[in-house]
C-alpha cells in the first residue's frame, strides 16, 4: 500500500468512528429525553393531585362571605341577640 492509500484508509476509519460516536450520542440522547418526558408526566401529574388535595382541602370559594351574609345585621342583629 501506499502512503496516499494508508492514509486514505486511516482518515475513512477516523470517519467511520466519528459516525459511530455521533449514532451513541443521538440515542444517549434519545433516552435521556424518553427520561425527561417521563419525569414531566409524573411531575405534572404530582401537580394535579396536590392541587386536587388542595381543593379538597380548602373551602369552596365564597363559603365564608355566605356565612357573615347569612348573619343578621344592624337593628335586627341587635334585637335578636344575633
Amino acid at each position: 500500500m501506499s502512503e496516499v492509500e494508508l492514509r486514505v484508509k486511516h482518515l475513512e476509519e477516523l470517519l467511520e468512528a466519528e459516525r459511530a460516536g455521533r449514532e451513541d450520542l443521538k440515542q444517549a440522547l434519545r433516552a435521556r429525553v424518553d427520561d425527561l418526558q417521563t419525569t414531566v408526566l409524573d411531575l405534572r401529574k404530582r401537580l394535579d393531585q396536590a392541587e386536587e388535595e388542595k381543593m379538597r382541602l380548602l373551602p369552596p370559594p365564597g363559603d365564608g362571605e355566605r356565612e357573615t351574609r347569612s348573619r343578621p345585621r344592624g337593628l335586627w342583629a341587635r334585637l335578636t341577640g344575633g
